[in-house]
């Protein structure tokens, strides 16, 4: 599911860059497209996270003296 949500965020980050594009780089949509870019950075890296599984439990390290 995560994977249809990444797709879906990269689609409108591609969708706004065109319509920055065709428009002639409006200031309005060019900072949609960089919000868009931010939040699909931030998704994408929750979803490779995702997929190594939980972290690591903490190991108890005894020293001998």
């Amino acid at each position: 599911r995560r994977t249809i949500w990444l797709l879906a965020i990269v689609l409108l980050q591609a969708v706004a860059g065109i319509v920055t594009l065709i428009n002639q780089v409006p200031f309005n949509w060019a900072l949609i497209h960089q919000g868009v870019a931010l939040v699909a950075l931030g998704f994408a890296c929750a979803h490779w996270r995702g997929t190594k599984g939980a972290y690591p439990l903490p190991t108890d390290i005894r020293f001998a003296s």
